[in-house]
């Protein structure tokens, strides 16, 4: 999926919700975590929807997903302690831009990267 970068959006993103919804995701259903986390990317870089709650779970809904449920998930702050834990926990590991990759629990390296980078990168990791 590539992604037209319209700058429509005047602010930058506190992806909390946004993390915690696609862990919402992860845990009732997962088939759709990937698709969903497309849609958010799109919904912020192309569309320039702000992602606060209404427009997470229009997005949620369009995979499938219960959009009261959602709503009333991300309205908890349920997941929201657990995200900024774990980012804590990756800027001490040196993660400070995005994209990060991660390989198996593993720290590999941020920032677009050639198609090498990440064959030599699936290679190490199956060795």
């Amino acid at each position: 999926m590539g992604l037209n970068f319209t700058g429509l959006c005047d602010r930058s993103p506190n992806s909390t919700k946004a993390h915690a919804l696609l862990k919402y995701a992860a845990r009732n259903k997962p088939e759709v975590q990937h698709e969903l986390s497309g849609l958010l990317f799109k919904m912020y870089f192309e569309e320039g929807d702000y992602p606060d709650v209404g427009n997470l779970v229009k997005r949620a809904v369009q995979v499938g997903l219960d959009g009261d449920a959602v709503r009333e998930h991300l309205e908890s702050r349920k997941d929201e302690k657990q995200v900024l834990a774990e980012a804590r926990a990756y800027s001490s590991q040196g993660v400070n831009g995005v994209p990060f990759f991660i390989m198996n629990g593993k720290p590999m390296f941020s920032g677009a990267q050639r198609e090498d980078t990440f064959l030599r990168a699936f290679q190490m990791a199956t060795e």
